[in-house]
Formats: structure tokens, C-alpha cells, sequence
């Protein structure tokens, strides 16, 4: 599954979702910073979401790293958990 920008997802109220990173994602030796619903996230397993709607973004800080325009890719290994 490819993410770009953010994506969302519903859970139901009886069910805790928790994330973490399996492996950090880096665009051009930068790390990028993935969250789901403001909780960033890394390699521990995180609450992030129950019973709403949770938004999953990232981002990386790459002002005046590029010098030429262009698409660039990152990958990201998440693991979802439900309990």
C-alpha cells in the first residue's frame, strides 16, 4: 500500500488500534516524521486511535536539500495492531 500525504481510517468504539514503525522511513538521508492522529510515531507500540476517525501523516523537513524538482519516494513499514 502506498501513502501519500495523509490517508484516514475508522475503528469502532470497542476497539483499540495501536502503530508502530517497523522501519524509519528517509528521503534523501532525512528522517521522515509519521504520525497517526498527532501521536508520532516509532518503534514502540502506540494507542492511536478508538472509536473515531485516525489521520495518518507524514513529513520530512527538505527545504533547500533538492536542487532540482522531481518526484522522490520514502518508504515506511507500519504495523497496525487491534485490540
Amino acid at each position: 500500500m502506498v501513502w501519500r500525504g495523509y490517508r484516514r481510517f475508522t475503528c469502532t468504539d470497542i476497539v483499540d488500534v495501536r502503530a508502530s514503525l517497523l522501519a524509519t522511513p528517509y528521503l534523501s538521508n532525512l528522517p521522515v516524521d509519521i504520525s497517526v492522529n498527532q501521536t508520532t510515531l516509532d518503534s514502540n507500540n502506540k494507542l492511536v486511535a478508538r472509536g473515531q476517525m485516525a489521520s495518518l501523516n507524514f513529513k520530512a523537513a527538505t527545504a533547500g536539500k533538492f536542487t532540482s524538482a522531481g518526484k522522490f519516494n520514502a518508504n515506511a513499514v507500519i504495523l497496525f495492531s487491534f485490540n
